[in-house]
């Protein structure tokens, strides 16, 4: 069900066979305009079809188009002040809302927000180092925006500083900065309040932020095999699990159960590593583990983008790569791929080169999920309407509808049984009765009758909720019903107000209403009742309903 195993045995053999740069992983498309020297990347997609890559350099950070991966496009790039003549050789970018956060762990440049509503005319719109001058890293979570080994003059040691972004996104306040048991914090991973933080050559921690001010240690793990510089971290889709990188040459990367946290360890027979060199060398350095699904894409230095198959913890298994530094032979030095990220809902993956820049990369069609003859998600009304067909089904039990606003962390909203087993065409549809303002992302988790399980692509829907306030519920025969629009403007509006029986007794159309326009509706002559005010346009369709008294 879910994948080709024979297919996968055969490009197994064939590498094994054939020294090569890449193995069931192909670039489609690069971008390196000035052989400058790069770091991190992260990516971005609108909702609208359109997807982004957003790398770093020594003095800038680079916003590039990947809507057609085989043409990457820069569209703009920020020198951010504050720097020094070297600029930064670390840089870190997260995405929230239609924003983008961006920290160097070098000068001053402090914390520097863009905004991507308009992708023809990204903007700078925040930047500020009263919170720290530098940090390494960032993660943003449930609105929070966790800055990792922060620096600030008037602090004798490097924090944790925790803002809020969900108020206002584009202009932040500071909700903690803290000290943890663990001392300095390189970087982290966090998922609804629970940090999983890489503490360098101190170990690996866990903590409870639900009280960011007060954070509770959960758990830790200081002496484990291969240990060195715990370096980063990511949690499965499950939560049950943390795939973490030790930055030392050598080392494998680390699966580790993180269900129990009374007991953590690192088995053995759960360490891995790249030997794309052996037997030349065998010493490879992981950099940074992302886990999508079963599967685990870590950068590594000299070694590219590695892929590995993390379902059987006991059995882990390459099943691709792409060496983005060809040029190495060996593992001196701390050379090649930076970052990696495969989030975008096309599907393509985008990894970061010290030298060589930007790559676009695509897996083999025999990795990707299982393709359903259809799947769609709408917005309609106030809703999103998922909808997606079988062509034919074995042993099909359920599908979950999971949604997200990241594009990473995803959580079921509903469930749909299958029909076990179909020779047929099958239609499907759901509704999400509740989407974000902003982009959703949407997937379907596939469930057969013993439990085995895949993911469909991604579908995105960028939701604009029309914002209209209706007041009061309560009318006077002859009072005026007030109509208020929010921040937004819009452009086509329908009013009407039907009664109790559905007859329609206003009908009003507008080609335009301003942000914040009010509109007042005459009750003269109106029964006493209930009725129902309906607001359109376009694809937005909401309802208030209000009474009339005499």
């Amino acid at each position: 069900m879910l994948r080709n195993i024979f297919t996968l045995g055969l490009l197994f053999l064939l590498h094994n066979a054939f020294a090569q740069d890449s193995f069931n992983m192909t670039k489609l498309g690069q971008w390196d305009p000035n052989g400058q020297v790069y770091n991190d990347v992260w990516g971005y997609a609108d909702g609208n079809g359109n997807e982004f890559a957003i790398i770093g350099s020594r003095q800038k950070v680079h916003f590039i188009d990947v809507t057609v991966p085989t043409a990457p496009t820069l569209k703009k790039e920020f020198t951010p002040s504050g720097q020094d003549s070297n600029g930064s050789v670390w840089r870190d970018f997260k995405t929230y809302s239609h924003y983008a956060y961006a920290v160097a762990d070098e000068a001053s440049e402090g914390l520097v927000i863009y905004d991507l509503s308009d992708l023809n005319s990204i903007t700078q719109v925040y930047q500020d180092d009263r919170f720290f001058h530098r940090t390494h890293n960032i993660y943003i979570d449930n609105g929070r925006l966790y800055a990792l080994g922060s620096y600030h003059p008037d602090s004798l040691i490097r924090n944790m500083v925790v803002l809020d972004i969900a108020t206002n996104p584009a202009n932040p306040t500071q909700i903690a900065r803290v000290s943890l048991p663990g001392g300095y914090i390189h970087d982290a991973f966090v998922r609804n309040d629970t940090a999983y933080c890489s503490h360098g050559n101190n170990g690996y921690y866990i903590y409870d932020f639900s009280d960011a001010e007060n954070p509770v240690e959960l758990g830790n793990i200081t002496s484990y095999p291969q240990s060195g510089y715990n370096h980063s971290s990511w949690l499965s889709d499950r939560d049950d699990a943390v795939i973490f990188a030790d930055e030392n040459k050598n080392l494998g990367i680390k699966y580790m159960d993180v269900s129990d946290l009374n007991s953590l360890q690192v088995l053995p027979s759960q360490i891995f590593k790249s030997t794309l060199e052996a037997p030349v060398a065998t010493n490879s350095i992981g950099h940074n583990p992302f886990i999508k699904g079963d599967f685990v894409f870590i950068s590594y230095y000299h070694d590219g983008i590695q892929v590995y198959d993390i379902s059987d913890p006991n059995n882990i298994t390459n099943v691709a790569y792409y060496d983005t530094y060809p040029i190495n032979n060996n593992y001196s030095g701390s050379n090649g791929c930076w970052g990696a990220y495969p989030y975008l809902p096309s599907g393509i993956i985008l990894g970061s080169d010290l030298s060589y820049g930007l790559y676009v990369l695509e897996l083999a069609p025999a990795l990707l999920p299982v393709e359903l003859s259809r799947f769609t998600a709408k917005a309609k009304d106030e809703k999103v309407l998922l909808s997606w067909a079988t062509s034919s089904e074995r042993n099909n039990a359920y599908f979950d509808v999971e949604k997200s606003t990241d594009g990473i962390y995803f959580e079921k909203i509903t469930r749909v049984d299958g029909n076990n087993n179909a020779n047929q065409e099958i239609d499907y549809i759901a509704w999400d009765e509740n989407p974000f303002n902003g982009v959703n992302y949407y997937r379907l988790k596939q469930v057969d009758l013993n439990g085995d399980y895949s993911y469909s692509k991604t579908e995105v829907v960028a939701y604009e909720a029309m914002e209209v306030t209706v007041y009061p519920s309560l009318v006077d025969q002859g009072q005026s019903l007030q109509v208020e629009f929010g921040k937004n403007s819009y452009t086509a509006v329908q009013l009407y107000v039907f009664d109790a029986s559905g007859r329609m007794v206003f009908e009003q159309n507008y080609a335009s209403m301003g942000a914040g326009e009010q509109l007042q509706i005459p009750t003269d002559g109106w029964e006493r009742g209930n009725y129902i005010l309906t607001v359109q346009n376009n694809q937005r369709n909401i309802t208030r309903k209000f009474s009339v008294m005499d």
